[in-house]
């Protein structure tokens, strides 16, 4: 099968990449700067350069070898 497994998400986890409107407006604007670097460059090395600067402003996430994010956060919350 050619199709992209994603990885497994807890029952009570949350995953804000769904819903970037809920966000405070310093997350939404990194997410765009980041959105061009995940399509256009090598997504794992702009993932780990995306969760350095993600976690200044209290977030996080999970991101596997191919460079697609998951399951993004409050710090505080896993």
């Amino acid at each position: 099968m050619d199709s992209i497994r994603m990885p497994l998400q807890r029952q009570d986890s949350i995953d804000l990449f769904e819903d970037p409107s809920s966000l405070p407006i310093e997350v939404q604007r990194l997410l765009a700067r980041y959105d061009d670097l995940l399509e256009n460059q090598d997504p794992y090395k702009a993932c780990s350069a995306m969760l350095a600067d993600i976690k200044t402003l209290g977030y996080v996430f999970d991101y596997g070898l191919e460079g697609i994010p998951y399951e993004l956060r409050p710090m505080n919350r896993r």
